[in-house]
């Protein structure tokens, strides 16, 4: 009997070594848990910056749709386009002159 519940012993030393090993020191152990949390949380922290970007984006073209005041300012600042009586000013500096 006495044999026995050494051998248990025995093996579950052996059992809690290998367990210890694979939790702490393995490359699937905590130190993975850890960079896994880390990639998590910047996947997370992207996925909010491109809701925030596509919520932007569906209001600029809810604007672009619904106000026609709002596309001429779009046209004439991106495309430089001007009406009849308009007239747009360039001024040039020149660096280092």
């Amino acid at each position: 009997m006495k044999k026995i519940n050494l051998l248990l012993l025995c093996f579950f030393i052996v059992l809690n070594i290998f367990l210890l090993y694979k939790i702490f020191l393995h490359k699937s152990g905590i130190s993975q848990l850890s960079s896994i949390k880390t990639r998590i949380k910047d996947v997370q922290d992207q996925i909010y910056r491109l809701k925030m970007s596509n919520y932007k984006l569906i209001r600029k073209i809810r604007m672009l749709r619904q106000d026609p005041e709002f596309m001429k300012r779009i046209i004439k600042n991106k495309l430089l386009f001007v009406e009849k009586d308009e007239v747009i000013y360039t001024i040039v500096i020149q660096k280092g002159e």
